[in-house]
């Protein structure tokens, strides 16, 4: 029997919706994809499609976890959330991207590090709307957060995120590099 790890990496050491829910509760996410994504015609589609195979699943997910209105607004935001990855993704994938990312990689990996700091944000605020202040207490803190202050510590708070996932994008590529050195014999003369 094959059991998928759930919770391997936190909210924190992630950079993508997609990443996060793959390892967050990973055999549920399995079952998702399995049974629900890839019948609906999964990621081989046109981003429109993909965007209503997700909104089919996280209806799902929401529905899973409780039948209440503030969950549902919670599964519309991930999937809002994905959209820009999914396009990314796509034009990645592209010739064009290629060209680009072997011309400018540079411009792509800072690119994908703000990407995961936004993605760490959306992912907290679709749980504090999802899970915390609800649908009544969504106006108040989307007002609260459009204040000159919340803007300047929303702004600090990005970059300290940015900051951290250049950490762990700089931490993983030295692991890549080191691994063929570990998996090599010592030669003993």
């Amino acid at each position: 029997m094959d059991c998928h790890k759930n919770m391997a990496k936190c909210i924190h050491n992630t950079r993508s919706v997609k990443g996060f829910w793959q390892y967050w509760h990973g055999s549920f996410n399995r079952w998702l994809v399995r049974y629900i994504y890839i019948p609906l015609g999964g990621s081989k589609q046109s981003i429109a499609r993909q965007v209503c195979n997700t909104f089919c699943v996280f209806t799902f997910v929401a529905v899973w976890h409780d039948l209440s209105p503030q969950l549902f607004v919670w599964g519309w935001l991930l999937v809002l959330f994905f959209v820009p990855e999914m396009a990314a993704l796509r034009f990645a994938r592209s010739p064009a991207g290629k060209d680009f990312a072997r011309r400018h990689p540079l411009v792509v990996d800072r690119f994908e590090t703000l990407g995961g700091a936004l993605c760490i944000f959306m992912l907290k605020l679709a749980c504090l709307i999802g899970y915390g202040y609800a649908l009544d207490g969504a106006g108040n803190l989307m007002a609260a957060l459009s204040t000159p202050q919340a803007l300047a510590a929303m702004t600090l708070y990005t970059m300290w995120m940015y900051s951290m996932v250049r950490l762990i994008r700089l931490l993983e590529i030295y692991r890549a590099q080191r691994r063929p050195e570990e998996a090599a014999p010592a030669h003993n003369e």
